[in-house]
């Protein structure tokens, strides 16, 4: 579905903030452990986040963006309460779908099924 309207506003302010809050993830990890091979793995997260500000593959970037929390909590993480709430999002919003102001809806679209009369 892509609801448009207040409920697409409010799934846009929703794939806004919890790419916002994976950046900031990913740029605290990078900022904190420049060198390390594990350092990949924030590079992956930030693309992710890019996807779902964007509102590409919602459903499949939701879930990773949920999942990109694990290694940031490995890597030590300064703040937990912004982590869970990342990782609820991202599943809310994978659960919710993109809403009309996302890549997409532009590509997908809503589509009418008409069913012949029998």
């Amino acid at each position: 579905m892509f609801p448009n309207g207040w409920p697409g506003g409010a799934l846009l302010l929703l794939r806004l903030t919890d790419g916002l809050l994976l950046i900031n993830g990913c740029i605290a990890c990078w900022l904190e452990n420049p060198h390390r091979i594990i350092g990949l793995l924030p590079t992956g997260a930030a693309a992710v986040a890019v996807l779902l500000v964007v509102g590409l593959w919602t459903p499949v970037t939701g879930i990773l963006a949920a999942a990109a929390g694990v290694p940031l909590f490995i890597q030590g993480a300064n703040d937990l309460r912004t982590l869970i709430c990342m990782m609820t999002i991202g599943i809310a919003v994978s659960m919710l779908g993109p809403g009309a102001f996302s890549i997409d809806a532009a590509i997908f679209g809503r589509h009418r099924l008409d069913l012949p009369d029998r």
